[in-house]
């Protein structure tokens, strides 16, 4: 009866192996070890565990084993959901941040929990999680950061169904009062003040700036008014994470009178951001050798409605195939490439999600290799020095890291990892020149470019811009043996802001 037992616990301790949920198989399996010492199956299961815990990243070890240790802290919950939101793993994060909220810390969870539901369309559940959140005891949100969530959640449902005025009152609900968010982290060695915005475009900060153990404050930048600018809370340095000249514009003039009379360091300078605008990057690259930049055009949408392509290419000197592209818009999002002097702009925007009121019209490049594949490559700028990210291979013109079957494809897996090592065995030491010589003319502290390679081995110039995401990969994913090229961009970033912090 005795080993049945154990027999049956075991499953239940290998099923939570299996989930990478290792805090909780070392529990039950410390559970049948106390009841059952000689079960060899359960001896050799912890030691792997106990490994695994010892070799993984510290600080979600930590939290795992402390949601195991006190199962009924709310707040470990939340803390613990949070960490697996930053790694990808939404599932668990969902788990957790639905035991806070269980425990009572509706407000927190339901925030979180809402914005989760949200990214993932699930619309219904992400409104439900919102007004419960924005309806429960603020107590444990005292800076109001889970209601300005929550607001957002709001904004962007009602963005969705087309209420333009409904998103700008609950953005104002959110912000209107209090623009500045701090997050207080125990131990962090200065406090960075963030500057972002309502809309698109901000600098992904989840990886390279981790809220486990950066403290910053957070101000966002379309409710900035000037009187604010004496009253901001201490900080050593400033990151303006508002990367998107296309959405900086709205809050630039604020944005860079507090740039300038900022006594303390600014990283991404608001005037260099605009340089990396899609219509302007060719003017701002121009001369570099080896370097190739696609003519862009912005245009206002009026100007090309009801005009045929022929027209359109006539007056502005362009020939096909064309790219087109709302202004604003960032990973493909309603770009479509202009074969033909039939395309009808008038039906591709019928069929946009999104409202915009200009385009980019940018001259298609062809760079698909001598294989068939295309080969679009990435690479970071940290204080103007370049770090080789990723390299996406696939059939498509249209092609992304996480659209380009890299998953399943060791072979592409491979040349990825060759090119992370040897960038100048795998471009040339003529591209990488121009390209070391691209992040310094953009001269940004924190910023990257994705370009492809011409038959005659040009860089061809996509966008380089601040808003490209860096993130840590899964231990377990295929992805995995990239995290010691992701982990020298994500140290390069921190150790930077940590000199700048210190002038």
């Amino acid at each position: 009866m005795q080993r049945s037992l154990s027999v049956q616990r075991m499953k239940a301790a290998r099923q939570f192996w299996q989930e990478d949920r290792p805090a909780e198989a070392y529990q039950a399996l410390q559970e049948i070890l106390a009841l059952d010492p000689g079960f060899a199956a359960a001896q050799g299961l912890l030691r792997t565990v106990v490994q695994a815990l010892e070799t993984a990243d510290p600080h979600l070890s930590r939290l795992q084993l402390m949601a195991v240790a006190e199962p009924l802290e709310a707040g470990i919950h939340l803390d613990l959901g949070s960490a697996y939101l930053r790694r990808g793993r939404t599932r668990d994060a969902a788990r957790h941040f639905e035991t806070a909220r269980a425990l009572g810390r509706v407000r927190e969870a339901g925030a979180e929990l809402a914005r989760m539901q949200l990214r993932a369309g699930h619309l219904k559940a992400a409104r439900d999680s919102a007004e419960a959140a924005l309806g429960a005891d603020a107590d444990h949100d005292p800076e109001g950061v889970c209601h300005a969530i929550a607001c957002e959640v709001m904004a962007d449902l009602a963005a969705l169904s087309g209420d333009g005025d409904g998103r700008r009152r609950w953005l104002d609900r959110a912000y209107a009062e209090a623009p500045v968010f701090v997050r207080d982290v125990a131990g962090s060695p200065f406090t960075t003040l963030v500057l972002t915005t309502v809309e698109q475009g901000n600098l992904s900060l989840g990886d390279i700036l981790p809220d486990e153990s950066h403290a910053r404050a957070v101000w966002t930048m379309d409710y900035a008014r000037p009187d604010q600018f004496t009253r901001l809370p201490p900080h050593q340095v400033v990151l303006n994470a508002i990367g998107d000249p296309d959405h900086i514009m709205a809050s630039l003039p604020v944005l860079d009178a507090f740039c300038r009379q900022s006594e303390r360091p600014v990283l991404n300078a608001p005037a260099r951001i605009l340089a990396t605008a899609r219509d302007r990057l060719g003017a701002t690259l121009d001369g570099i050798d080896g370097v190739l930049t696609p003519r862009t055009l912005r245009c206002d949408f009026a100007a090309l409605s009801g005009r045929t392509m022929t027209d359109i290419r006539s007056e502005f000197g362009l020939e096909l195939p064309l790219i087109l592209r709302p202004a604003g818009t960032h990973g493909g999002e309603g770009m479509a490439r202009i074969d033909s002097d039939a395309f009808s702009v008038e039906s591709w925007r019928a069929g946009q999600k999104t409202t915009f009121s200009d385009v980019y019209l940018t001259q298609y490049v062809d760079y698909r290799s001598a294989d068939g594949h295309f080969r679009k490559y990435r690479m970071m700028f940290i204080d103007r020095t370049p770090y080789p990210y990723h390299l996406a291979i696939g059939r498509n013109w249209v092609v992304h890291h996480d659209t380009a079957d890299m998953t399943r494809d060791r072979q592409k897996r491979a040349e990825e990892l060759a090119f992370l090592a040897d960038p100048e065995a795998a471009l040339g030491r003529r591209a990488l020149d121009a390209i070391g010589a691209i992040a310094r003319r953009i001269d940004l502290d924190y910023a990257g470019i994705d370009f492809a390679l011409s038959p005659t081995g040009e860089v061809i110039v996509f966008e380089a811009n601040a808003p490209m995401v860096v993130h840590r990969e899964r231990s377990d994913g295929p992805f995995a043996a990239k995290a010691p090229y992701i982990a020298t961009i994500i140290d390069a970033f921190q150790r930077h802001l940590a000199a700048r912090a210190a002038e």
